[in-house]
């Protein structure tokens, strides 16, 4: 197996870094749902399996698909694949797989079937630089390449580096201006992948949040009053549309302080401005 490459010291922990499907798919057995890469429907032999609402598939068919090479330390039981200047080592059974030789954490972590081994299918793709999305109509897995802008390794750190900015809420970098409080809701897969009023792609994994007057990339810290836990979101988006709520939240910001589950609830807005 290729040497791999030295860790680096900051360990990413962002649990969306696996893909977690609609409620309507997770109800599915893994057969009933099609997978189209680059507009191709793929069949896997074995087919997939789904654990805890996420999509694991057969890592070596997989990655294959993408043109990268797969290999099997079986004395460290770790699989690895490479593409260019992609090297990605996941152990199996564990949760912090390396990618260019950084620790990253997953919530699923890879698994042995039948001695084949399964991973999340999110971050096999993502690792590559694709994009992964759900088609309601079509109740298929949509896997295509990104849009080049920006690739995986990039996007994992600015992502990492926007969940590490939400869990401080407190940072005393930052001065609060203006406070607000009211109903809050969010939205995810619906919207995932489409753009936004600002003209960004929405993320539904990223710490963003649509609000209908506050400019573009103001930074607000969100207290959910049920649970006491903060978050804060980036200003990217118009909303919510509906009468009576101040503020529409991505999936893994109402995720992040316990708001997702209810669907909605009364929060606390902090307008945050950068202190000189």
């Amino acid at each position: 197996m290729k040497q791999r490459i030295h860790k680096v010291c900051a360990v990413l922990l962002f649990s969306f870094f696996v893909f977690l499907l609609p409620a309507c798919a997770a109800e599915a057995s893994a057969e009933e749902i099609s997978m189209y890469i680059e507009e191709r429907q793929y069949t896997f032999v074995p087919s997939p399996v789904i654990r805890e609402g996420r999509m694991l598939v057969p890592m070596r068919g997989f990655f294959e698909v993408l043109g990268a090479e797969v290999e099997w330390c079986g004395e460290q039981r770790v699989a690895s694949a490479y593409r260019e200047d992609v090297e990605v080592n996941i152990p199996v059974g564990s949760t912090a797989p390396e990618m260019n030789g950084a620790e990253l954490s997953i919530e699923v972590a890879a698994e042995i079937i039948n001695e084949r081994t399964f991973v999340p299918l999110r971050f096999a793709a993502e690792c590559l630089g694709y994009e992964v999305s759900w088609h309601e109509e079509k109740q298929a897995v949509i896997v295509n390449e990104g849009d080049g802008k920006t690739n995986a390794w990039e996007k994992y750190i600015k992502e990492a580096e926007e969940k590490e900015a939400g869990e401080k809420g407190s940072d005393e970098s930052w001065k609060v201006v203006s406070t607000q409080r009211g109903e809050a809701s969010w939205y995810g897969s619906k919207f995932h992948g489409r753009g936004t009023a600002s003209g960004e792609i929405f993320d539904m994994y990223a710490y963003t949040a649509a609000h209908r007057t506050l400019p573009f990339n103001t930074r607000v810290r969100v207290t959910f009053l049920q649970t006491g836990r903060e978050v804060v979101v980036r200003i990217n988006d118009r909303g919510p549309h509906v009468a009576g709520r101040i503020i529409d939240l991505s999936w893994a910001a109402a995720e992040a302080i316990g708001l997702r589950a209810c669907g909605v609830g009364q929060v606390k807005l902090e307008v945050l401005e950068k202190n000189p």
